[in-house]
C-alpha cells in the first residue's frame, strides 16, 4: 500500500511506529517513504517534518520553474559569461566587482557543481549500498559501492545521519 501511495499520488509519506527498531525503519523507507518516527513524538520531530515540508516545497517550485532539462555545468558558466552588469551612479559596488572579476576570469573560486538531486532510484541504490556493507559502515565504503557521478563523500555521509 505504501509503494503505492509513492508511485501513483506523488505525495511524501511519513511512517510511524511505536516500536524503534530498524528493521521497521529499514523497510518503510526501502518501500518509499520519505521520513520515519517513532512514537511518542517530539518537538525535534515536529522541526524534522516541517523541514522536510519546506524543502519538498521549495523543490517543487524550482523543479515546475525549469521546463527543459537541467542545464550542465557548461551551459551555466556561459550563461554567467553573457550577463551584463549596470554600476549604480555613485560608482561600483564591492558586489558588481566581484561579479565583474569572475566574469573576466579573475577570480579564484571553482565554478559550482551541478546539485544532484535524491530521487527514488537513487535512494534505491544507497538503501542497497547500505544493506551490503552493513548500517554501520563507514560512508566511503557506501560511496564507493554506489558509484554514482556527481555523488560526494560528504552527501553520502549525511545521508547516513539521517
Amino acid at each position: 500500500m505504501l509503494k503505492h501511495f509513492v508511485n501513483e499520488l506523488d505525495l511524501p509519506i511519513i511512517t510511524m511506529c511505536a516500536y524503534d527498531d530498524d528493521k521497521i525503519r529499514h523497510e518503510s523507507l526501502h518501500h518509499g517513504a520519505c521520513l520515519h518516527l517513532t512514537k511518542p513524538i517530539t518537538i525535534t520531530d515536529f522541526g524534522v517534518v516541517s523541514q522536510k515540508a519546506w524543502f519538498q516545497r521549495e523543490h517543487k517550485e524550482q523543479r515546475s520553474e525549469s521546463v527543459g532539462s537541467q542545464p550542465n555545468i557548461e551551459e551555466v558558466g556561459q550563461a554567467g559569461a553573457s550577463c551584463s552588469l549596470k554600476t549604480p551612479k555613485g560608482g561600483s559596488s564591492g558586489k558588481n566587482e566581484f561579479i565583474r572579476k569572475r566574469q573576466e576570469g579573475g577570480g579564484s573560486e571553482k565554478p559550482k557543481q551541478a546539485r544532484l538531486e535524491w530521487d527514488f532510484e537513487l535512494h534505491q541504490r544507497f538503501l542497497l549500498a547500505t544493506v551490503l556493507v552493513g548500517e554501520r559502515a563507514p560512508p566511503s565504503r557506501v560511496y564507493e559501492l554506489m558509484g554514482v557521478e556527481g555523488l560526494t563523500l560528504s552527501q553520502v555521509s549525511n545521508r547516513l545521519q539521517v
